[in-house]
């Protein structure tokens, strides 16, 4: 061989050496955003499940969105739910009013402080989720989230495995996962 030919074999394995290492690099990301997933919903999501323990990953799938559709989408749930905890919040104090003048007792009166205190906690996180998209609508440069859909196994009420799909968002800018309240369209 010679050293004209070595030179090029080694250029040859350098570029395709260099082509696999950035192909590898590309994929990870995305591995990354579904690990995190995976660990939002084993840390957050499972104690809402009848059977946490049933719970398995069938797969996680992510795709890069624009957020602006879906903030503005997510942002009139948000808005929605918010009037309609105040308006819970208005007829639990319109309760307590009551119960206090028909004199039923203080058991029926904390009962109903419980209820408003769970209603303002979520009258709470609602105003933080809208001030999120808010915020997210207010900056053109923040254009993109990722869309996850997990496919998972579950009992559910009954003790029958059942299989079914969950929608993530994960918005890389402020570090944060959504459950979908929407359908997944896929």
């Amino acid at each position: 061989m010679t050293k004209k030919t070595k030179s090029f074999i080694l250029y040859y394995l350098v570029k395709r050496l260099l082509i696999v290492s950035v192909l590898f690099s590309s994929c990870a990301p995305s591995s990354s955003i579904e690990d995190k997933a995976k660990k939002y919903v084993t840390d957050s999501v499972l104690s809402n499940f009848n059977d946490p323990k049933s719970f398995e990953f069938v797969s996680v799938n992510a795709d890069t969105v624009s957020s602006h559709d879906l903030s503005n989408i997510k942002l009139q749930e948000f808005e929605t739910d918010l009037n309609r905890q105040q308006r819970k919040k208005k007829e639990i104090l319109e309760n307590i009013e009551s119960d206090k003048k028909l004199g039923l007792g203080q058991t029926m009166i904390d009962a109903d402080l419980r209820i408003d205190s769970l209603t303002t906690a979520i009258i709470s996180s609602l105003e933080k989720d809208i001030n999120s998209h808010k915020a997210i609508l207010n900056k053109p440069d923040l254009l993109h989230h990722i869309e996850i859909n997990i496919k998972y196994r579950a009992k559910n009420a009954m003790g029958a495995l059942m299989l079914d799909n969950m929608l993530l968002f994960y918005y890389p800018e402020i570090n944060r996962f959504e459950v979908s309240s929407l359908q997944d369209k896929k």
